[in-house]
């Protein structure tokens, strides 16, 4: 009983580990699909971070409004510049003061 219970507890380190978007909320999952695209993409705009999370095809809109303002009002994300009247925003964590 004892190896079971061990095995048990290592598959759930390992299931955290491997696939964190497991864990936690909706909320908690859009947000790391948001830090994903920003990985990935260093600079975008809100648009573009809807098109990464696949929001329309998902039809995860409610989701997603809740995550971006969760992760503003947290300062997880700056206005990094203005293109044409937009921000372009990117992740506090990897912004690299001059």
């Amino acid at each position: 009983v004892r190896r079971s219970v061990e095995w048990a507890k290592h598959e759930l380190v390992l299931r955290a580990e491997l696939w964190p978007s497991d864990s936690g909320d909706v909320c908690d999952q859009m947000c790391q699909r948001i830090v994903a695209a920003f990985r990935k993409h260093e600079h975008s705009s809100r648009y573009q971070v809807e098109r990464f999370c696949n929001v329309e095809r998902d039809g995860t809109f409610e989701k997603f409004n809740r995550a971006w303002t969760a992760m503003l009002k947290a300062d997880a994300l700056y206005v990094a510049y203005q293109s044409r009247k937009k921000d372009i925003f990117g992740l506090t964590a990897d912004k690299k003061d001059k």
